[in-house]
């Protein structure tokens, strides 16, 4: 029998061809079903755009390089979830749903 393997990998979003070219963000990717679960329940408990976006920073969000319009860092938590561009947010959470069901070639790490 072969030598474990570890499954779990990190997305690192490639913001190139988007309006936040220098952007970086490093997310969770192989969540378990169990996690998936977890998350589209409280998603459906959301009221708010804030909430949503919270809740995948609280569960998926490892870093980023992002910054407010005075160059303070924001915080890849959720209270940075809260006042990041929300075009940014909506295009991180789309492209890491998709993602999560893909089995593709090699990923960065």
């Amino acid at each position: 029998m072969p030598v474990g393997y570890n499954p779990y990998n990190t997305l690192n979003l490639d913001f190139s061809k988007t309006r936040y070219p220098q952007a970086v963000v490093k997310c969770r990717l192989d969540p378990s079903i169990s996690e998936i679960d977890t998350y589209d329940e409280a998603l459906a408990q959301c009221k708010t755009m804030a909430e949503r976006y919270e809740l995948f920073a609280d569960m998926f969000l490892i870093e980023w390089n992002l910054e407010d319009a005075k160059g303070k860092s924001i915080p890849a938590t959720k209270a940075g979830a809260r006042i990041a561009p929300a075009a940014l947010m909506g295009w991180v959470i789309n492209t890491w749903r998709s993602a999560i069901w893909e089995v593709a070639a090699p990923l960065d790490e």
